[in-house]
């Protein structure tokens, strides 16, 4: 039933962020505004499950520390050694945990860039609304 009914794109987006919104009458804008709106929920389930896959990641981390053994006692001959050891091993997995999130945060970053810009283009399309009907 609604594959057969297609609305006019009055909105685009490019690879780069940038919002282009063509409509000519408050009609049109209205149909824009809908668009608009669809996007951004679309935009904002994707940022979900960006932080949803971070808080796993960071989970997993949190789990694994309360699990470790408490560092050795004793800071001289094999106990310094060991402590040595096991803190490379603790500062690894601190860095590990880094070099996880950096990709998704650097995604979530970006479609927080775009829901604001998304945001921005549903203000003009009110504003306009408003100011023609």
């Amino acid at each position: 039933m609604l594959d057969n009914y297609s609305e006019p794109q009055f909105v685009t987006m490019s690879q780069d962020g940038k919002l282009s919104i063509q409509a000519k009458n408050v009609q049109e804008a209205k149909i824009a505004l809908k668009q608009l709106k669809a996007m951004k929920k679309g935009i904002a389930l994707a940022k979900k499950e960006i932080v949803t896959k971070q808080q796993i990641i960071r989970a997993e981390y949190t789990d694994k520390n309360r699990r470790q053994a408490p560092m050795m006692r004793g800071g001289k001959g094999l106990g310094g050694i060991i402590r040595t050891v096991q803190r490379a091993e603790r500062e690894s997995a601190k860095i590990n945990l880094a070099n996880n999130l950096a990709p998704l945060e650097k995604e979530k970053f970006r479609l927080e860039a775009l829901l604001s810009t998304i945001e921005q283009g549903i203000l003009k399309i009110e504003t306009y609304i408003i100011e023609n009907s």
